[in-house]
């Protein structure tokens, strides 16, 4: 079940007499606060729920008529948008903490002259976050590695209960075949064996030059069409077998 079916279903049976909003946060305590206000939010733009005073919620079709209102609400004055020049009703306790627009369009419209698309939110979040990271580097690692001893016993338990799941075995590996015909993966894992093979053979020293030497006559085997390929196979080819065998002489001494 959704946050969003398990909000509906409460408020189900709650009929007309609603739930206030703290209520219905305590009642969903498997979801966190700001997940289930997302959701409700969501529904009353959807139309599917209403509120009313005091912070109560309920069901559209189970909502009294008229609904309650705050019957002491704070006074308010008529303000222009400084944005879109629209005429508003705003609090005075609003107007006097600086708001200046009619609703969160405008706002985001007078700071960046546009109004962002989903990309550019990403953006600018994915750069904000390396930004917070980079500032607060110590404190994260610190945080997370006691995290990490805290529950470390708790999460080896839940891994061990997992791999003797035999469906979750299956659902990995099914996973593993589907990602291993991934051509970046496949390109990946190439090089990468390429690499440890060739420090496994030569050594740390000389792993990059027997890289390089391979990358070399590979692209020599493919220049004009393929005819060094083909005199390589008539036996003109020899010097670059000769090559190797000279250049793993010189690397076992």
């Amino acid at each position: 079940m959704t946050c969003i079916e398990a909000v509906v279903e409460v408020l189900a049976e709650a009929h007309e007499e609603g739930m206030i909003r703290a209520d219905l946060y305590k009642r969903l305590d498997g979801w966190c606060r700001g997940m289930v206000s997302q959701q409700v939010s969501r529904l009353k733009r959807e139309g599917t729920v209403v509120e009313g005073y005091p912070y109560r919620v309920w069901l559209t079709e189970s909502a009294p008529s008229p609904l309650p209102v705050n019957p002491r609400p704070g006074k308010t004055v008529p303000v222009v948008c400084e944005q879109c020049g629209d005429t508003y009703e705003a609090r005075k306790a609003d107007v006097r903490r600086g708001r200046r627009y009619c609703g969160h369009a405008c706002a985001v419209l007078a700071r960046h002259g546009t109004l962002l698309t989903d990309e550019e939110k990403k953006a600018r979040k994915s750069e904000y976050d390396a930004k917070y990271r980079e500032e607060n580097r110590e404190r994260i690692c610190a945080e997370k590695r006691e995290s990490y001893y805290a529950n470390h016993d708790k999460n080896l338990k839940k891994q061990a209960e997992l791999r003797a799941d035999p469906e979750y075995r299956e659902r990995m590996r099914e996973y593993g075949k589907q990602y291993r015909q991934d051509p970046e993966w496949k390109r990946h894992k190439r090089e990468y064996d390429r690499k440890y093979r060739a420090e496994k053979q030569y050594g740390e020293d000389f792993a990059p030059a027997y890289l390089a030497f391979l990358a070399l006559t590979e692209q020599l085997q493919t220049i004009d069409g393929g005819n060094k390929a083909r005199q390589h196979e008539r036996g003109r080819g020899n010097r670059v077998l000769k090559s190797r065998r000279e250049f793993a002489k010189e690397s076992e001494q």
